[in-house]
């Protein structure tokens, strides 16, 4: 699963719903699963605050539906501006232009959009920059190192690259 190290307090804000627009200084095309590493760094709160969040773990699973720029989608309004926005719908979401363009935290100048996102028990790793490989379940973020545990409470083991047995209901 591709994995996006995001500072605090940032990841606990997707964590929790109020940002679903992950800013960055460049593009992917990837779309699918994305792992949401909280990271360590202070950039946006000092030492006393960090305290307070979750650091260097994966908190939570996302599914990264686009990535667009900002400048396009304000091209886009501009040129939709005598049509009701919600006729503008991005593709892969619920989303209109318009939404993403109010969003409290949109900035670009690239906008990922995140949606169906869902917390997971906090397995610790170390982050890295740009999108990394994180060897995980898709559906509840275990791992090799941190095994959730089936119905018999055993271990799960792996039936698929990213999914282990209990979240496919055999274990």
């Amino acid at each position: 699963m591709k994995a996006l190290t995001i500072s605090q307090p940032f990841a606990s804000l997707i964590l929790t719903g109020e940002k679903w627009v992950e800013n960055r200084q460049w593009g992917t095309d990837f779309r699918g699963p994305l792992a949401i590493h909280a990271g360590k760094g202070q950039q946006y709160l000092n030492a006393e605050q960090l305290a307070g969040y979750p650091t260097g773990c994966v908190i939570a699973i996302a599914r990264l539906a686009i990535c667009m720029r900002l400048s396009w989608l304000r091209r886009r309004r501009s040129l939709v501006s005598n049509t009701p926005i919600g006729w503008c719908k991005i593709i892969g979401t619920d989303l209109t232009i318009g939404d993403v363009l109010k969003h409290k935290h949109t900035a670009g100048p690239w906008c990922w959009i995140l949606t169906d996102v869902h917390g997971i028990e906090c397995v610790p790793c170390r982050g890295h920059q740009g999108l990394w490989d994180w060897a995980a379940c898709r559906v509840c973020g275990c791992t090799e190192e941190h095994a959730c545990f089936g119905r018999s409470g055993e271990p799960c083991h792996w039936v698929e690259e990213d999914l282990c047995s209990r979240c496919a209901g055999s274990g």
